[in-house]
């Protein structure tokens, strides 16, 4: 836009995934903090939110409950799967 005119037409997720025009970038405050953060930054900005961690932990930690409950379950099953064929 320039002066309220749209001086070229593009999608919408184009305009905020990768704006073109420097007044684009400069109106959204995250672009500019995106812009701005080396790829470390990012990272942990994007996987590391306490907000997201307090939300999700529950949910993470009956995951790694399953997770060893299944891996136990194959120990056990191979175990008792090669004892059978040992003796």
């Amino acid at each position: 836009m320039d002066h309220g005119a749209i001086r070229r037409a593009r999608p919408p997720e184009r305009i905020f995934s990768a704006p073109g025009e420097t007044r684009t970038r400069s109106f959204s405050p995250s672009l500019q903090a995106e812009a701005t953060m080396d790829g470390w930054s990012r990272f942990l900005d994007a996987f590391f939110k306490p907000e997201l961690i307090e939300r999700y932990f529950p949910a993470i930690m009956k995951g790694v409950v399953v997770t060893v409950e299944v891996a136990t379950a194959v120990v056990v099953t191979g175990l008792a799967g090669a004892r059978s064929r040992a003796g």
